[in-house]
């Protein structure tokens, strides 16, 4: 059995670290403001203020970038 080094295995974000995430809206990347709250194996789970109220979202860390 062959083992895959995992890309994100070390955290790449801290807990209520601020960062940018880039919401994908029909054809168009839309960057948005929001706080980490967890980062889990392979996914981050943020929250921010989308269509009106404050969402939390379970992203891919490719789409984030930290501020």
């Amino acid at each position: 059995m062959m083992l895959i080094p995992n890309e994100y295995e070390k955290n790449i974000f801290s807990e209520d670290e601020l960062v940018t995430w880039h919401y994908q809206n029909e054809n168009k990347q839309i960057p948005l403001p929001a706080v980490v709250v967890r980062q889990e194996i392979h996914r981050v789970i943020i929250k921010t203020y989308l269509q009106g109220k404050i969402q939390q979202f379970d992203v891919d860390p490719d789409q984030l970038m930290n501020r």
